[in-house]
């Protein structure tokens, strides 16, 4: 990274602290939101620092919002981005998908909308296509985890059969 914009970052993250601490009164800086978009794409940021974020940031909507798929998307992209805790990203990419249909199915019931509401609700709503693709690349990210770990496999088992490569929610 450019050492412009690690310094620039580090001041961004100490002045959204500071802002945490002086408008403690404030949802967007009190429920994690802030900090959660401040350390989004930091790459500096400790694996302990980031989870403690991404636990408030998914408290906090589970505690004041209506559940929405953005929410778990958004967590499970973070911990995809990072290559932390792909299993957990998998659980939470679940989730979007299953409130994801729920608002699907809602929205499809909301039949007064007009043909331009129509089509700006698919606009902004994630895909399954998106989850999809987030849920492949979690399991890539898990399976490879697994195999730089040592197996308990005893030596005479059969290590000739080959992994997987194709993605089994696409094909």
């Amino acid at each position: 990274m450019d050492p412009g914009w690690s310094a620039y970052n580090q001041a961004y993250k100490g002045a959204v602290k500071g802002w945490i601490r002086d408008y403690p009164g404030a949802p967007y800086f009190s429920r994690g939101d802030a900090w959660s978009s401040a350390i989004r794409e930091d790459d500096t940021i400790s694996e302990k620092e980031g989870m403690e974020a991404l636990d408030c940031y998914l408290k906090a909507h589970i505690l004041y919002d209506s559940p929405a798929a953005w929410y778990f998307l958004n967590a499970a992209g973070f911990l995809i981005e990072h290559k932390w805790q792909s299993k957990r990203a998998l659980e939470l990419l679940n989730q979007a998908q299953s409130l994801l249909a729920k608002e699907q199915a809602r929205d499809a019931a909301n039949d007064n909308r007009s043909a331009q509401q129509q089509e700006e609700m698919k606009v902004r709503r994630p895909t399954t296509g998106r989850i999809s693709r987030e849920k492949c690349f979690a399991q890539r990210v898990w399976r490879d985890s697994l195999k730089r770990r040592k197996p308990c496999v005893p030596p005479s088992s059969d290590r000739r059969q080959k992994p997987k490569t194709a993605c089994p929610i696409i094909g």
